[in-house]
């Protein structure tokens, strides 16, 4: 044994170690590492450009500039992200192989984790700055929900009964008071909230609200110009339903009513349609050969409830603001805050803990982002990098070792990343760590070439290789 790999012995448990090549464990379809590493890194970048081409492609659309230079910026953000994709896989399993032959032996405490992570760190300086904090902020809610599941698998702790409706609700009334007191930022997820709750809910809105308001008032409070007295007798609620509140910013609206209403209908007539639609014409073949899947679409239980949860959601957020206002007989930050709390509840309907778990990076992140502008930490420039390699490195350290623990949307992108050779891993020799590493896979065995297998695996591993007539 050589000095280097006595150290790694002594630094790593050698029982959680076996002495298996390479080729006998990652890249069982080449025996040669460079080929591997060429070919997950080509068939990375070969997806990013099918991917960010249609990506770009669509925001070139609706940018609507269609000059020379702006096509240009186009291919090169596409050219420039679907490097980042290739270098990322190249490196992952060039330093996954160096770090092999390195110790000597295939660690169980090293195994992934530390290329993937030099790997993503490494890769993620060469995609364009303002596209970092947007992949991290992706990656760290898939790595949560990994380390989640890790822990449930492992008892360390029970699942906590709707606890996905419990992190979505603070969250989402930290998120809006944050909304209301400073905005939110121009990402695609801020947008999405942006143009479900209206941007006359932000602090902005009702400023820009109350500035009209004041100016139509003092135009119109002539000296012949008396504004006639609320009836005694009329009520709260009639006023919500008749009227608009003179602290509401929903200038286009005739009534507080139709305003939490057509935030109802709205949302949920719009997720609905987008939803069937995606439904529908998934599998275009299919559909021409089966019209009834549009029907089948239009019915379907999952989508009806999730269109009613976000509909709900406006709808209540918009109806608390402006119970708030009227009983307060004005506006205040907190009004946001209790009720994006109350409008969270309405995700017992369609409970998701995809979307309660990005929710909630998304609040830690517009969090951070306040104490760094009052000076109270660190520029996250710097932190990003560090935040999107050790997400990468949990998630494809989770994905071979414990592949039942990742979202299954991800290991489908990973598949399409690396043309399937993901699942062309030795899971049978993986098993010996007892992480369930084969689940999911138990009927793949790979087709190995015993010249290049080492004599450890030969002697453990020979019979099963054997053909079976």
């Amino acid at each position: 044994m050589s000095i280097l790999s006595k150290l790694w012995d002594k630094v790593f448990l050698p029982e959680w170690s076996f002495k298996y090549n390479c080729y006998e464990t990652a890249h069982t379809w080449t025996p040669h590492c460079s080929t591997a590493s060429w070919e997950i890194g080509s068939s990375a970048f070969a997806e990013g450009l099918k991917m960010y081409s249609a990506l770009n492609t669509l925001q070139f659309i609706l940018n609507r500039k269609y000059t020379q230079d702006a096509l240009l910026k186009a291919i090169g953000n596409i050219l420039n992200s679907s490097t980042f994709l290739g270098v990322n896989g190249f490196l992952m399993f060039s330093l996954f192989c160096g770090i092999r032959r390195a110790s000597g032996k295939f660690y169980y405490s090293l195994v992934a984790f530390l290329p993937s992570f030099i790997a993503a760190y490494v890769a993620i300086f060469i995609e364009r700055p303002h596209r970092r904090s947007a992949l991290a902020l992706y990656l760290i809610n898939i790595a949560s929900e990994c380390l989640y599941r890790v822990a449930i698998k492992r008892k360390l702790f029970k699942p906590i009964p709707k606890g996905e409706i419990m992190l979505f609700t603070t969250s989402m009334s930290v998120l809006m008071y944050l909304y209301r007191i400073r905005g939110l930022g121009n990402d695609p997820i801020s947008l999405l909230i942006k143009g479900l709750i209206g941007r006359e809910e932000s602090k902005s809105g009702l400023i820009r609200a109350a500035n009209t308001k004041v100016a139509v008032s003092a135009k119109s409070n002539g000296p012949n110009n008396k504004k006639p007295p609320l009836k005694s007798n009329q009520s709260f609620l009639l006023s919500l339903l008749s009227k608009s509140h003179p602290s509401c910013p929903h200038q286009t609206y005739s009534s507080c009513f139709t305003y939490f209403t057509h935030g109802l209908i709205k949302s949920s007539g719009l997720t609905w349609s987008i939803l069937t639609l995606i439904s529908s014409f998934k599998n275009p073949s299919r559909l021409m050969k089966d019209p009834s899947i549009l029907l089948k679409a239009v019915r379907n239980g999952k989508n009806l409830r999730f269109a009613g949860f976000l509909g709900l959601f406006v709808a209540t957020f918009r109806l608390v603001n402006c119970i708030l206002r009227a009983s307060c007989g004005g506006s205040a930050d907190w009004h946001a805050a209790l009720a994006g709390s109350l409008a969270g509840l309405t995700m017992a309907l369609s409970p998701n803990s995809t979307i309660a778990t990005y929710v909630t990076w998304k609040c830690i992140e517009n969090l951070y982002c306040l104490h760094y502008s009052n000076g109270l930490l660190p520029d996250p420039v710097h932190i990003i990098p560090i935040i999107y390699a050790t997400s990468v490195s949990i998630i494809f350290y989770c994905g071979v070792l414990s592949p039942d623990t990742v979202r299954p949307s991800y290991v489908k992108f990973m598949d399409s990343v690396t043309k399937q050779r993901i699942h062309q891993f030795n899971r049978n020799v993986l098993s010996i760590f007892r992480t369930g590493a084969e689940k999911g896979y138990e009927d793949y065995i790979p087709n190995l070439d015993p010249r290049h297998c080492s004599r450890a695996f030969l002697e453990t591993n020979y019979l099963w290789m054997l053909p079976v007539n």
